[in-house]
C-alpha cells in the first residue's frame, strides 16, 4: 500500500465491472473507524477487495494515562479515504449498494445539542478513570454483572462520563449526545442518530440480554436516556447517504446505510467466525480474544467482557490485551530514534522496515528469549488480571542481550497475555479452531510464537481488511444481497495459511508461561 491506497490492477477491475449471470456486479463498502486510523475498503460480494483507503489521525495524551481524539478528525478523515476511493476506482457510485460501518468500541464523543464535541473524545485505552470504577463497582458491582456481564473498568465509556461530572460539571452540563466513533461518523453521513448492540456493549449501561439500554442502571446513575442512541441490530438498515454527505464523498444520495458494528465484532464476521466453538485472535494496536457464545453467559468472575455479537441472538467473551503490537511498535521506535537521527531524511527506516530487516535474526534466540521477560503493560494491563496501573518492564536481562531479544521478548510478553485470555475462555466454551487477524499476522515470526504459547494450530485470514470486509458483509445483509450473515461469510471470507506449533517449542514455551506468570504476579508493578 502507497500514500494510503491499495488498488487492484485496473484488467481485474474491469472484470468486476462485467456482467455476471446477466446480472450487473454490484458492490459493498466496509469503512472502519479505527483506533489509528480510517479505513475504507470496496469489495465485490465474493468479498475480492476492489480498492482500499486508509488515512491517519492524531491521538492525544497530555497526561500520563489520558488518550484522546478530536471527533472531527474521525470525519474528516472518512470523507478524505471515500472520497480518495470513490474516484479512484472505475465503478459508478450507484453500483455501490450499501454501506457499513465499524469503529473502536468503549470510546466515547461527547456532544452538544448541535452534534459538535463539547471536548476531545476519550479512547478506550484511557486509564484516568481508576477511581470511578472503583467507586461503581462498590456501588453497583452486582448489578453490573447481572445486566451486563461485566465490572466496571477503565475501557468502557460510562466511566469516562462519570470522570467527566465529577471533574468538569461545565462541561457536562452541556451534554446532549453521547454517542461511539461510528454513531458520529453515521451521523454526519446520514443525519440519524443510531447505535448498534455490539458497539454499545462497550459502555456498561445495556442489558445484554434484552440487547437494549438498561433503564435501571441509567436511573440509577441518572443519566438522560435522550443522550444516548436508539439502538440497532448491526445488519439493519438505519438511514441513507445524504446531499451533504453525497458532495462531500462521491456516494450516491440514497446509498442504504446499515447500523454496523464494534471493531472486534465486525472482524470476528470479516474472519469467518459465525458460530460458537471458533476463536479469534486479532494482533493490532490492541491484542483480542474472543469466541462467540450462543447465550449471554460469561465468565463468572467477570475477568472477560461480555459484548452482544453483530450476529442477531448471539453474544461473546472477549479479552483485551491494551499493548499488543503497540509494545512492538514503541520499542521499535525507541530503537529507530537514534539511528535515524544519524541518517540523511531519504534513507531513515521506518519501524516495519527495521523490523523485517531484523526478523531473520530471531530464529536463531530460543523460546524465552534467553531468560528476558516482557511484561507489555504500557497502557495497564487488560484481561484477565485487569491493573490500570501497570507498566511494562523488560525482566531478567543482562549485558549478553541484544536488540532481537528485546523483540523476541516483547512478541512473547504478548503471546502469554493472549494464552492467560485463551485459558479462561477455554472455561466457558469448547474451542476447536483458532483464527488470526490484524497486522500482527503479517509477521509470520510472531504467528509462530503465538501457534508455539498456545500449543494449537491458527489459521489466518486471506484478507488484511477483516474488519471492513465484515462491516461490508453487514451491509449486504442489510439490503438482501445475503440472506443471513452466515450465507455472507461463506460468500465473502477465504481463509489463508495454516500455521501449526512446533512440540520442542511448544514444551519449552510452557515453562516460559509459568515463569511469565509468576513474575507478573509478584512484582510491585
Amino acid at each position: 500500500m502507497e500514500n494510503g491506497l491499495a488498488l487492484l490492477q485496473p484488467s481485474v477491475i474491469e472484470k468486476a465491472n462485467m456482467t455476471e449471470r446477466g446480472c450487473q456486479v454490484v458492490y459493498l463498502l466496509g469503512v472502519d473507524i479505527g483506533t489509528t486510523n480510517v479505513k475504507a475498503a470496496l469489495f465485490d460480494t465474493h468479498g475480492n477487495r476492489i480498492c482500499v483507503v486508509n488515512e491517519g489521525y492524531p491521538t492525544y495524551r497530555p497526561f500520563p494515562g489520558w488518550v484522546e481524539q478530536d471527533p472531527n478528525h474521525w470525519w474528516s478523515a472518512t470523507v478524505r479515504t471515500i472520497s480518495r476511493l470513490v474516484s479512484t476506482v472505475r465503478v459508478e457510485p450507484e453500483r455501490i449498494r450499501a454501506i457499513g460501518l465499524s469503529g473502536h468500541v468503549r470510546s466515547a464523543a461527547i456532544l452538544d445539542r448541535d452534534f459538535h464535541p463539547i471536548r476531545n473524545g476519550i479512547v478506550w485505552s484511557d486509564t484516568r478513570t481508576e477511581a470511578e470504577c472503583r467507586w461503581l463497582n462498590e456501588k453497583m458491582g452486582h448489578e453490573f454483572i447481572n445486566i451486563t456481564g461485566n465490572k466496571a473498568a477503565t475501557t468502557f465509556s460510562l466511566p469516562q462520563i462519570i470522570w467527566l461530572r465529577n471533574n468538569h460539571p461545565h462541561q457536562y452540563e452541556k451534554i446532549s449526545h453521547i454517542c461511539t466513533p461510528k454513531e458520529f461518523v453515521i451521523h454526519k453521513l446520514t443525519g440519524v442518530f443510531a447505535g448498534d448492540v455490539s458497539d454499545q456493549s462497550g459502555s456498561l449501561l445495556m442489558d445484554v440480554k434484552k440487547r437494549n439500554w438498561s433503564e435501571q442502571l441509567l436511573s440509577k446513575l441518572e443519566l438522560p436516556r435522550e443522550w444516548f442512541p436508539p439502538l440497532y441490530e448491526s445488519q439493519e438498515v438505519i438511514g441513507e447517504i445524504g446531499a451533504y454527505a453525497s458532495k462531500h464523498t462521491g456516494l450516491q444520495e440514497g446509498t442504504p446505510v446499515v447500523a454496523g458494528g464494534g471493531d472486534n465484532s465486525c472482524a470476528a464476521i470479516g474472519s469467518g467466525i459465525h458460530r460458537q466453538g471458533i476463536a479469534l485472535i486479532i494482533i493490532g494496536t490492541a491484542g483480542i480474544v474472543l469466541s462467540q457464545l450462543d447465550e449471554p453467559k460469561g465468565d463468572s468472575e467477570a475477568r472477560l467482557d461480555l459484548f452482544c455479537n453483530s450476529i442477531p441472538n448471539k453474544w461473546y467473551l472477549i479479552g483485551l490485551i491494551q499493548s499488543a503490537g503497540f509494545s512492538l511498535q514503541w520499542l521499535a521506535n525507541r530503537l529507530l530514534e537514534e539511528r535515524n537521527a544519524d541518517l540523511k531524511p531519504n534513507y531513515q527506516l521506518s519501524s516495519s522496515e527495521w523490523l523485517s530487516t531484523v526478523e531473520r535474526k530471531l530464529a536463531s534466540i530460543p523460546p524465552g528469549s534467553e531468560g528476558l521477560v516482557f511484561l507489555p503493560y504500557l497502557q495497564g494491563q487488560g484481561s484477565p488480571n485487569r491493573d490500570p496501573k501497570a507498566t511494562g518492564v523488560f525482566y531478567g536481562i543482562s549485558g549478553a542481550h541484544k536488540n532481537e531479544h528485546l523483540i523476541k521478548a516483547t512478541m512473547e510478553g504478548v503471546g502469554f497475555c493472549i494464552r492467560q485470555c485463551m485459558d479462561v475462555l477455554r472455561q466457558r466454551t469448547e474451542i476447536n479452531e483458532i483464527r488470526c487477524a490484524g497486522k500482527g499476522v503479517t509477521n509470520k515470526t510472531w504467528l509462530q510464537i503465538v501457534s508455539d504459547i498456545l500449543g494449537q494450530p491458527i489459521w489466518t485470514v486471506a484478507t488484511d481488511e477483516e474488519t471492513s470486509l465484515g462491516a461490508a458483509i453487514l451491509a449486504g445483509v442489510g439490503v438482501g444481497i445475503f440472506d443471513t450473515i452466515e450465507e455472507g461469510c461463506n460468500n465473502m471470507v477465504k481463509k489463508g495459511e495454516e500455521c501449526t506449533p512446533d512440540n520442542t517449542r511448544v514444551r519449552r514455551f510452557e515453562e516460559c508461561y509459568g515463569l511469565f506468570n509468576s513474575i507478573s504476579s509478584k512484582l510491585d508493578i
